[in-house]
């Protein structure tokens, strides 16, 4: 992120309406990976033993193996993911100031991992159900991240149109 917008400084152009054209493209990315995730069966194991038995397996031997469809989690934030993006199209016919569908992003994007954390599947560790877990904090803060930089943009977008209706200047 830090890097991306150095580059659109460097580059001269608007950071928020260019972070707003990336907006649909971030969404749709996620669905692929998810699903891609889904169907490898890979982002389906939480225990960390089994994830790095999985990385460190040859290829072939992790196509050859029978895909585990015990927890849906990656269906759910693909299916999810395909819903941002959407309503991110539909967004972009009346995009009221930039930044709008960036941080629309960011906060649907939150609100899904959070979601989708808190809901009890089959596959879900029935031990740290009542424990608040990181993908929950880090989900709830990056959605309430983006409400904020929503209100922020929102807020400072109607102080310069009242301004230049009326014409005054705030210097």
């Amino acid at each position: 992120l830090i890097a991306g917008v150095f580059f659109i400084r460097h580059a001269g152009l608007p950071l928020w309406k260019t972070a707003d054209m990336f907006a649909p493209t971030l969404a749709i990315g996620h669905f692929f990976v998810w699903m891609g995730c889904f169907f490898s069966g890979l982002c389906s194991v939480r225990r960390a033993d089994a994830m790095i038995e999985s990385l460190v397996a040859l290829p072939i031997e992790s196509a050859n193996r029978l895909i585990s469809i015990s927890d849906p989690r990656p269906l759910f934030l693909a299916m999810g993911s395909f819903l941002i993006f959407l309503i991110l199209l539909l967004l972009r016919a009346n995009k009221k100031f930039d930044g709008r569908m960036f941080w629309t992003f960011v906060t649907l994007h939150g609100m899904l991992q959070l979601l989708i954390d808190i809901l009890d599947f089959p596959g879900k560790d029935k031990v740290s159900a009542a424990i608040i877990s990181n993908p929950q904090i880090i989900g709830g803060l990056v959605a309430l991240t983006g409400l904020s930089m929503l209100f922020y943009l929102g807020y400072r977008f109607q102080n310069v149109k009242n301004e230049n209706a009326t014409g005054m200047s705030s210097e």
